[in-house]
């Protein structure tokens, strides 16, 4: 089942929810507060960082529409692992402990698919905390791998739109310097960089320098 499909599952099983609005800067749940349910994002973007001591937070990814957040510490029964907070005004629909056994017990092919998914995004955690110790190239590298990922998980595309200041948290670096990678990925034909829109141009390339 694709990932766009199981998305689109979820939101509609859970339709008849109140959907709740949370305005940008504002935290869904922080870090070790119990958790009792997980949260499905209707729109806007949510950043899930992790607190460093004395660094600013180490972005791990961002949540777009049809993502359910809180996964990791549910299924590990443990306080949350992470911060959530609005990158923008956003919405979602909280789904309790009970709600949430009741969807994976209804459909053993959902409950594999939600599985899947978190064994997915545990992978991609563990590679990110692992490329902090790289260069920022590879982390640049690594980050748009990943976008071009989702992208051709929602559309077959190798072109996703971008956020300068989310890329630049995700990859750990300042946005001029951002860019100035961006550039040189640019004139080596990695990728092309539109005003909003990166596109993939060379994914062997990008996946050699990333590793």
């Amino acid at each position: 089942m694709p990932k766009k499909a199981l998305k689109n599952i979820i939101i509609n099983y859970f339709s008849d929810h109140v959907i709740e609005s949370i305005e940008k800067g504002s935290s869904i749940y922080k870090e070790d507060t119990i958790v009792d349910g997980v949260y499905l994002l209707m729109s806007g973007t949510l950043k899930i960082s992790k607190k460093r001591e004395g660094l600013d937070p180490f972005v791990l990814w961002y949540a777009d529409k049809g993502d359910l957040v809180g996964l990791y510490s549910y299924f590990n029964n443990q306080n949350h692992y992470f911060n959530v907070t609005a990158t923008e005004n956003s919405t979602f629909i909280y789904i309790s402990r009970k709600e949430f056994e009741e969807l994976l017990n209804k459909d053993d092919v959902i409950k594999m698919q939600i599985l899947t998914a978190l064994c997915r995004r545990i992978t991609y955690i563990e590679k990110r905390i692992a490329k902090m110790q790289k260069k920022t190239p590879s982390r640049l590298a690594d980050a748009i791998i990943f976008y071009t990922k989702k992208a051709r998980e929602n559309s077959n595309s190798n072109t996703f739109e971008y956020n300068a200041e989310e890329l630049a948290s995700i990859v750990g670096t300042t946005q001029s310097y951002l860019q100035k990678l961006l550039k040189d990925f640019a004139n080596k034909n990695l990728i092309l960089k539109g005003r909003n829109e990166l596109h993939a141009k060379d994914i062997l390339a990008l996946e050699r320098l990333a590793n």
